[in-house]
């Protein structure tokens, strides 16, 4: 009895997501502001994790792993980053390559140091961010434009909190 009552709430978890957001997707299977359940019966992988504010998946992309990471603020998605191991500078370049494809040039190109910088993509929903590290690391990470300001309201707040906390043990 209790499989079938899981069952039939994801049932209408996902049907209420497709009338609630439709077809379209801001990344992925998804859109921003969705619930962590919306976002895990979305996607066709096993979560690796999905304690505390994120989902995180491994995945192959390009023939590479990655890990999926998607984040959230009081269980509203607000943030996706792919993470990955760049072993040459031809992987960076090639997702830069096949961003552009679908996204256009990018907007902004910023070289940050000496082996740092970061691509950027803008459509009317999301940021993208390209961000190749000093070591062999890189992001992709896709942003919701609309919970941008809710997100700096919430780490502000949670910045604060743990501020205070610390002085109350002086």
């Amino acid at each position: 009895m209790k499989h079938i009552s899981i069952f039939i709430l994801t049932y209408m978890l996902i049907s209420l997501s497709a009338i609630c957001f439709g077809d379209e997707v801001d990344f992925r299977k998804v859109r921003w502001g969705m619930t962590k359940i919306e976002v895990i019966s979305s996607e066709d992988l096993k979560p690796e994790s999905f304690a505390g504010p994120s989902i995180t998946y491994r995945t192959l992309l390009l023939g590479k792993e990655m890990y999926l990471i998607y984040e959230f603020i009081d269980n509203k998605l607000i943030d996706a980053v792919y993470l990955f191991l760049a072993e040459t500078e031809n992987d960076y370049t090639e997702i830069e390559r096949i961003i552009s494809k679908k996204y256009g040039e990018p907007i902004s190109k910023r070289n940050t140091g000496i082996t740092d910088f970061y691509y950027k993509w803008d459509t009317p929903l999301t940021e993208i961010l390209l961000q190749p590290d000093k070591g062999k690391t890189c992001r992709v990470e896709y942003f919701s434009k609309k919970l941008r300001k809710y997100r700096l309201k919430q780490e502000k707040r949670q910045s604060v909190k743990k501020e205070q906390e610390l002085l109350s043990q002086f």
